[in-house]
């Protein structure tokens, strides 16, 4: 036996879905592929069948379109979420200093 040959070769995990490994990229672009194609279908625009819908400029247009929107959407949640823990950490510092301050006498 050679060296090294009893070993086995580490397996990599695939890139996104069940079981494979996450990457912000795939999966951000997954998602936008969806959205455009979805709006492209609400619009009435088909594809013929063995085209590839991604090289069409209306794909082109429409997934800047779904992609910057998005970008839109995650921003406002974000600064939504940023001002309900700013409001919560607020609440939770002023009624420790509401009872000090308002001693029945």
């Amino acid at each position: 036996m050679e060296k090294g040959n009893h070993r086995m070769k580490k397996r990599k995990t695939p890139i996104q879905g069940k079981g494979r490994r996450f990457r912000a990229d795939l999966w951000l672009d997954e998602k936008i592929t969806g959205r455009t194609l979805n709006a492209l279908q609400m619009r009435g625009i088909k594809f013929p069948d063995g085209w590839n819908p991604r090289k069409t400029p209306e794909f082109k247009q429409e997934y800047q379109r779904q992609l910057t929107q998005f970008r839109q959407q995650q921003a406002a949640k974000k600064t939504a979420k940023k001002e309900t823990q700013q409001a919560a950490q607020k609440q939770a510092e002023s009624p420790a200093a509401a009872p000090e301050t308002a001693l029945p006498q």
